[in-house]
């Protein structure tokens, strides 16, 4: 018996281990796809609606809808997944804004790359403003962001040889794509809309990814976390350094 026995043994468990792993994916596969499924929706959605919707308040608040949606996500990434609740990511959306238009009225260059000096401008600050408040929690980090954001904008509003002050700097209308002189408001739905595409597949990462469940384990005992090896103070800073980024680009 013992030798009939064995191969039944050694055939059944190569044969049985494939086919859980392949049903496992298949419920992990099917457990995206519901996840993914409302959002795509709503993204579908909000990438026809110019096509059916002429009215342009209408089509101008759809705009601002995904912009502040796609900065609701990027907040998300540092106050959300890693519990660095931050009230001075107006400061990152401001230097969005502002090295956009720097960019484009001080040097003459498209607006797109002004998104791309703004984003990585804010990433460096983030960089900066992370690694200085990396020990704060709780109340001390938000007293943190706060001073932060004050900070920044006094220097902006007494800087007027570079920012204009509290009057701002206006941009001057250059019709086309590269410069971003675009009067067909259907076509600023559509590149915001990619901007919270983005937003939404970085959630999606951060929701399955190693890195999404260390950042998750360093918001909600970071002590455990480092004693299991987590690397809690640099994810922190990242998180602040894509928020920050993402946020930019929004502001842009």
């Amino acid at each position: 018996m013992e030798g009939s026995a064995l191969p039944a043994v050694v055939h059944r468990h190569p044969g049985g281990a494939p086919g859980r792993a392949l049903r496992t994916a298949r419920r992990r596969g099917a457990r995206h796809v519901k996840a993914f499924a409302p959002a795509a929706v709503v993204f579908a959605c909000a990438g026809l609606a110019p096509l059916v919707v002429h009215d342009a308040f209408l089509l101008d608040s759809l705009v601002l809808i995904l912009i502040w949606g796609s900065a609701a996500a990027a907040w998300n990434v540092a106050g959300g997944y890693a519990g660095q609740i931050s009230l001075g990511h107006s400061a990152f959306f401001g230097i969005g804004a502002y090295a956009a238009a720097l960019v484009v009225t001080r040097w003459e260059l498209s607006p797109w790359l002004g998104l791309a000096v703004g984003a990585l401008v804010a990433m460096a600050i983030g960089l900066v403003v992370g690694y200085l408040s990396n020990r704060l929690r709780g109340p001390y980090f938000v007293l943190a962001t706060i001073a932060f954001s004050q900070v920044l904008l006094i220097v902006g509003s007494r800087w007027r040889g570079f920012t204009s002050g509290s009057e701002g700097i206006p941009v001057p209308f250059r019709p086309g794509f590269w410069t971003l002189g675009l009067a067909d408001k259907r076509v600023w739905v559509w590149i915001t809309l990619a901007l919270a595409v983005l937003a939404y597949l970085l959630q999606l990462y951060l929701d399955r990814s190693r890195r999404g469940y260390q950042l998750v384990a360093v918001r909600e005992d970071e002590d455990a976390a480092l004693s299991l090896g987590v690397p809690a103070r640099w994810l922190k800073v990242a998180a602040i350094c894509a928020s920050a980024a993402l946020t930019a680009a929004c502001g842009a």
